[in-house]
């Protein structure tokens, strides 16, 4: 009898150390409440201090002042232990920064996810991340007095890898008195690996929409907007802001990024290109990316490339602005035989750029710079592994016979669904989405081709709603898996194909 009850106590210990902690966060709460729904803490610090390295931590709406300081979140989570910060369902919690002279967040530890927060008037960066594996969601960086989001080392080592930065907005920030190095996003000097941009816009920054300045790693920029940098919307006298979209390095570091599905316009500034190499004599990579109507050249790739690397243009479009490539592999780009002029185009209108988001944090539906019907760059282009429609790939960012989603990626309203992965095939990230309709148990797992369990990426309740999960596949070796998205009674599952 006596060693059951031993038996028993351990599991209830075991169960309470894997237990996820939830506590709520509120600006009229108090750092002496139990942290619960209707007695929540006050400070955000307090918040995450209570779920340690597994737990969630909800910020109700409304402004939080976070004084002088920087918001230090350096504990180190596990891939299935993360450290949640994230806004309550339907509410915006604002980080307010103001007097602080240092970075509003500083997050140097890993397996952080926020979501849904929006931070402001930081006295130098609005997110500062050296860490890894850390995920940040559908946040907004504005009226910092530097860069809004930034990847850097802190101190020795490779510097912050395999970090998401999904659906987030940066814009309005500002360094004085000149505005020449705030951009909207950043990864800069030293970082590692694996660091992803995906559905984000960068807009009416000082300096530039990214900034990529002698990153000694390759990143991945997928499916963003970068427009109107280097435009002084402060009326400073003394502007210098470079104002390019989308600028890969810098200083002649041979560092090969790669570019997608992109849109640059109206960047200005003393600079103002669409997408720019800076001086990096790597090989950069764009495929499917929309430039129009920049200061400089919508694509302004002019340096020799170090021996062993090519630069490669592929299904490229450029509109009302200059094309200066150097060398390198491109194919079916619209100044390769191609005619551009306005009726090519379904809207140029740039006003529902900066639209609200849809509800899941995806990019809002637009007409601009998608292909009338019976423009030449339909299905003008080549296959590079993207998803279209047609007998082959249109040019630029979007197909044109594809209103919503992208390139393809379709979820149709209303219905259980998983979506095929996209990219796919995939090295290494992937993202995976999928739709519900009821409030669910859901589990989503990847299986190898013998069946055997590779990981568990979710497995939790869960409301209606659109989610989109990244798949890391850095450990896998090349071959097809499949993902199976378990809802109640409810499965479906993928193939995807991962090759090294």
């Amino acid at each position: 009898m006596r060693r059951c009850v031993v038996i028993m106590v351990l599991a209830l210990c075991v169960g309470r150390g894997w237990a996820q902690v939830t506590v709520y966060v509120a600006p009229g709460g108090s750092d002496t409440n139990s942290g619960t729904i209707d007695q929540p803490f006050k400070t955000v610090a307090r918040g995450l201090t209570a779920v340690g390295t597994n737990g969630m931590v909800y910020l109700r709406g409304g402004v939080y002042a976070m004084g002088s300081s920087k918001l230090k979140m350096n504990a180190i989570g596990s891939a299935g232990s993360t450290i949640k910060l994230w806004a309550y369902p339907g509410e915006v919690p604002v980080l307010d920064c103001t007097g602080n002279s240092s970075d509003g967040l500083s997050i140097g530890g890993s397996y952080y996810h926020l979501r849904g927060l929006e931070v402001c008037k930081a006295g130098h960066n609005g997110i500062n991340i050296s860490g890894n594996y850390n995920v940040i969601e559908n946040c907004s960086v504005h009226d910092n007095q530097n860069t809004g989001l930034h990847l850097t080392v802190s101190g020795s080592g490779v510097g912050p890898s395999n970090n998401l930065i999904l659906n987030c907005d940066a814009y309005r920030n500002y360094d004085p008195p000149v505005g020449g190095d705030a951009d909207g996003f950043s990864a800069k000097w030293t970082f590692g690996p694996n660091n992803v941009f995906r559905g984000c816009r960068a807009y009416n920054n000082s300096d530039d929409g990214w900034d990529l300045w002698m990153g000694t790693s390759s990143v991945l920029i997928d499916s963003c907007y970068a427009f109107r940098n280097g435009v002084d919307s402060w009326f400073s006298g003394s502007f210098d802001g470079n104002g390019n979209g989308f600028k890969l390095g810098g200083y002649y570091i041979a560092t090969p990024h790669i570019v997608r599905n992109c849109i640059a316009f109206d960047n200005a500034g003393n600079g103002g290109k669409g997408f720019d190499e800076n001086n990096n004599t790597g090989g950069q990579t764009l495929y499917n990316c929309t430039s129009f109507r920049n200061k400089g050249n919508n694509f302004s790739f002019g340096n020799t490339v170090v021996a062993g690397q090519n630069h490669i243009f592929k299904n490229c479009l450029s509109y009302a602005g200059g094309v200066s490539i150097s060398s390198g592999v491109q194919g079916k780009n619209s100044w390769q035989g191609f005619t551009v002029s306005s009726a090519d185009f379904l809207n140029l209108d740039t006003a529902g750029a900066t639209a609200a988001r849809n509800s899941d944090g995806s990019l809002p539906t637009s007409l601009f710079l998608r292909l009338a019907p019976g423009s030449s760059m339909i299905d003008a282009g080549v296959d590079v592994g993207l998803p279209y429609n047609g007998v082959a790939p249109d040019l630029g960012a979007f197909e044109a016979k594809v209103i919503a989603g992208i390139r393809g990626e379709n979820i149709h309203p209303g219905s259980f669904t998983l979506a095929q992965n996209f990219p796919n095939p995939f090295n290494p990230n992937t993202a995976i989405s999928y739709q519900l309709t009821d409030v669910s148990v859901v589990t989503l797992r990847v299986f190898d081709a013998l069946g055997r369990e590779v990981t568990t990426l979710v497995n939790e309740e869960q409301v209606p709603g659109e989610y989109r999960v990244e798949f890391d596949g850095n450990a896998l070796v090349s071959g097809v898996y499949v993902a199976t998205l378990q809802a109640g009674t409810r499965s479906q599952s993928i193939k995807m194909l991962f090759m090294k």
